[in-house]
């Protein structure tokens, strides 16, 4: 089976990232993270859930302030 074929077997959701651009650049200013990274945090806060992340700096960034419940380190996913 191909992995185009494995995928479709998911619920992949593709959200526009104007809905919630504004709110991921307050966060890239209030971190100093990249623009890219703070999309997914806003993206996770939008939808109520977390990022899980690999990227130590961007965890440390964000693990402490207003957006702490939207990222989880991967090492603590249980």
């Amino acid at each position: 089976m191909e992995l185009r074929d494995a995928l479709r077997k998911y619920p992949i959701h593709h959200h526009s990232f104007t809905t919630f651009l504004d709110s991921a650049f307050a966060i890239a200013n209030q971190t100093g993270q990249s623009i890219y990274d703070c999309l997914y945090i806003a993206l996770a806060a939008i939808l109520k859930g977390r990022m899980v992340t690999a990227d130590r700096r961007l965890y440390k960034a964000i693990r402490n302030g207003r957006f702490k419940k939207h990222i989880i380190w991967i090492e603590d996913i249980k």
